[in-house]
Parts: C-alpha cells; sequence; structure tokens
C-alpha cells in the first residue's frame, strides 16, 4: 500500500516537472517595440512561434532571418499601417541584436532595430528560443531609446484543469489508502 503511495507521488511529481516547460500555451510569443521620439510614440506589434523554424534561415553564431512576419505599425495607439517585414535576430557578439527591414516591398530599408541589450534567444541559431522579457536599448535606425517586450501567453487552460483534477484524483487517492 505505502509502495503505491510514493509510485502516485513520483509520477505527479514527473508530470508537473515535465509540463511546467509545457506551459507556454499555444507557443507564440507576442513582441511589442516601443519607442518616443520628438513627441511622437511610436510601436510595432507582431507574433512568433517561440521556438521558430529557422532552416536555411540562419548563420551559425551570427544569427537568423524570419522573413515575411506580418507587422502592424502604430502612431499614437492607432494602427498606422500592415504589412511583412523581414526580421533578423542577431547574436549578442554582433552588437545589433535585432534588425527589420523590407516593411511593404521596401526591400533592404532598414525600420527598426535594436542595440545595447540582452540577447533576446536562447539555444543556437538553427534552433532558438525566444527569452520573455523586456528589453531596452538604442534604436539601431533612429538612435532613440527602444523597448522590445517579449510576452509568453498564460498557460493553456486545459492543463490547468488537468493538473488541479490530477491533485484532487491524487489526495482522494491517498485517503481511500488511508481507510
Amino acid at each position: 500500500m505505502r509502495r503505491t503511495v510514493v509510485l502516485f507521488l513520483l509520477s505527479s511529481l514527473a508530470i508537473l516537472l515535465l509540463a511546467a516547460p509545457q506551459s507556454r500555451g499555444d507557443g507564440v510569443d507576442t513582441f511589442t517595440f516601443t519607442e518616443v521620439g520628438g513627441g511622437v510614440v511610436v510601436s510595432d506589434t507582431w507574433q512568433s512561434l517561440a521556438t521558430p523554424d529557422t532552416s536555411g534561415n540562419f548563420s551559425a553564431g551570427i544569427g537568423f532571418l524570419l522573413p515575411a512576419v506580418p507587422v502592424d505599425f502604430f502612431v499614437y495607439d492607432q494602427l498606422f499601417q500592415s504589412g511583412p517585414v523581414d526580421l533578423s535576430f542577431y547574436s549578442s557578439s554582433t552588437g545589433e541584436l535585432f534588425e527589420a527591414g523590407g516593411l511593404f516591398g521596401l526591400v533592404g530599408t532598414g525600420l527598426f532595430g535594436l542595440d545595447g541589450t540582452d540577447q533576446l534567444y536562447c539555444g543556437s541559431e538553427g534552433s532558438p528560443t525566444f527569452l520573455p522579457g523586456t528589453y531596452t536599448g538604442t534604436d539601431s535606425d533612429s538612435g532613440l531609446t527602444g523597448t522590445l517586450v517579449i510576452s509568453a501567453p498564460e498557460p493553456s487552460s486545459l492543463l490547468l484543469l488537468f493538473s488541479a483534477l490530477l491533485s484532487i484524483a491524487g489526495v482522494l487517492f491517498v485517503q481511500k489508502l488511508q481507510l
């Protein structure tokens, strides 16, 4: 009987430990880049997979490219324009951390970027994982102070429900064994 309780507790602990890295919900991060200059507030918002597929679009030790990412461009919280942007993310060894270019068909133009902050991803350039957080640095194109916020969604409601039901079942199982 005690062996069953120990086995139950160890298996529950294993499930909870393995579920923690998967608690990112749908695996899509939201990026918001904001800068203020000359009384104008500009922000850019896009979404990307937390671990994007960079096959064929990376240089080991240098960075990776996410081509044609849909970005919403806001001025004073009003949608100004939307369109595909090529986003380049670099290793912290290069100095620049990310840059956007090619907005609305203007290939090769720099739009916004971020220098002088911590690296935005971990892992290799072939399999990067974005690190949620707030990063402040200098916009590599305008010279203004820019802030990039990478936010991960809340855990899936089904994962939370499953964890609660598992906990209740465990308590009932242990109480039944004690009787």
